[in-house]
């Protein structure tokens, strides 16, 4: 498993815990690892097999669980709670958007991409949502007055990706469905020329 599939593992595990609504089930170190493992001696283990798309899918050690923990806090997707004399447990973060959940890395790759569509096509717009990054153009008015993507980033198992439509008008989602290219530095003149292609 893929470090960023892992963490999305561990996030998604964080989501469960808190989902159960029990003071005394917090998403602690402890208590992700037996979730993961699918720990039949857990007091909580009723709950854990509920989700058979966490129980039981790793069997991870605490220090693996504590180093994915800091790079979700590092992703300002969750918060590290340490009360004196308590065990650490980890929070979920509310999204106010996406830009804010980036590495300092996506983030500059992101910038880059942009100022390069902006240069050179003015009449593209981009917005910034919890979920995605996304660019329009701003010449088309759709009737209903939804302004469809035409490019955009997402996170996939906690990795940036670059998705794309061939056409800014194409709003059938089978159309487009696999047009992705992991976002990185390795395939940044990729997307940019990808880019040119399309517009």
């Amino acid at each position: 498993m893929r470090e960023s599939e892992f963490d999305a593992l561990i996030f998604k595990t964080i989501k469960a815990i808190e989902e159960h609504n029990d003071s005394a089930f917090k998403p602690r170190i402890k208590t992700i690892v037996s979730f993961l493992k699918g720990a039949e001696a857990s007091p909580f283990y009723s709950y854990f097999i509920e989700h058979k798309d966490i129980c039981g899918e790793v069997s991870a050690s605490p220090k693996m669980v504590e180093e994915s923990c800091l790079r979700l806090c590092n992703r300002n997707l969750i918060v590290r709670h340490a009360e004196k004399g308590k065990v650490v447990f980890y929070e979920t973060k509310p999204r106010e958007s996406f830009l804010e959940q980036c590495t300092q890395e996506e983030q500059r790759l992101i910038s880059e991409i942009e100022n390069h569509l902006r240069t050179k096509n003015e009449f593209i717009h981009s917005v910034d949502k919890k979920n995605r990054y996304a660019f329009y153009d701003s010449r088309i008015k759709c009737p209903d007055g939804i302004k469809y993507a035409w490019m955009w980033f997402v996170f996939k198992d906690m990795e940036l990706i670059f998705r794309y439509k061939i056409s800014a008008t194409d709003n059938d989602n089978i159309s487009h469905e696999g047009n992705q290219i992991v976002a990185n530095d390795f395939h940044k003149k990729t997307i940019i020329n990808l880019i040119d292609l399309i517009i």
